[in-house]
């Protein structure tokens, strides 16, 4: 099946009521992004040389939060595991965020929409252990490992080893492939006017 990324929110609330689900939703996505890349090497300091840019697909699992109270979300969170719930959200993107649907966010200076949800992940210490991530050069095509991307890559950096709620905003032109309650959608540029 075949959706454009405005459809992707109605997709998942229409799949959720015909099999009378309530719950956060469940779904696994393929992202396609393309990181910002340095001018040079980190290490060597030669020209990097992916001067066209690299692609990543991400194939992650997320849980999806429906848009509402961020703190009250993550002060739950907390409490289950045994934390003091004592988290205060700050607004959305510095206040330049706002709820875009039950699912959704948009970036109000960009008028970009976002989903919303919390990545699976192992014990909170900021591996991602679901899914798969894959570089390619993208003139050649060429698959990179995570190193040569790396050293090239702008903001490289690791997540904290105590994140304990990591919550995420995937944006929705970002999405490639999406799958919950057992159905597959590939999602697609959007239709001409």
């Amino acid at each position: 099946m075949m959706i454009t990324c405005q459809m992707i929110e109605a997709w998942i609330l229409t799949l959720a009521a015909a099999r009378k689900l309530n719950g956060l939703p469940l779904v696994s996505l393929v992202i396609e992004t393309s990181p910002k890349m340095t001018q040079k090497h980190r290490v060597t300091k030669a020209a990097c040389p992916y001067v066209d840019g690299v692609t990543k697909l991400a194939s992650r699992v997320y849980m999806l939060a429906k848009m509402g109270s961020y703190t009250n979300k993550v002060n739950n969170w907390l409490e289950k595991q045994g934390e003091e719930a004592d988290f205060d959200a700050q607004a959305l993107w510095g206040g330049k965020g706002e709820r875009a649907g039950v699912l959704q966010a948009r970036h109000i200076p960009s008028g970009r929409l976002y989903l919303c949800g919390f990545p699976q992940q192992a014990n909170g210490d900021g591996c991602i252990v679901n899914g798969h991530t894959e570089y390619r050069d993208t003139y050649t095509g060429r698959i990179l490992t995570v190193e040569e991307v790396n050293d090239c890559k702008e903001n490289f950096f690791t997540l904290p080893k105590h994140s304990p709620v990591a919550y995420n905003t995937i944006q929705l032109e970002n999405i490639r492939q999406i799958g919950y309650c057992g159905q597959v959608a590939t999602v697609g540029i959007e239709a001409e006017a």
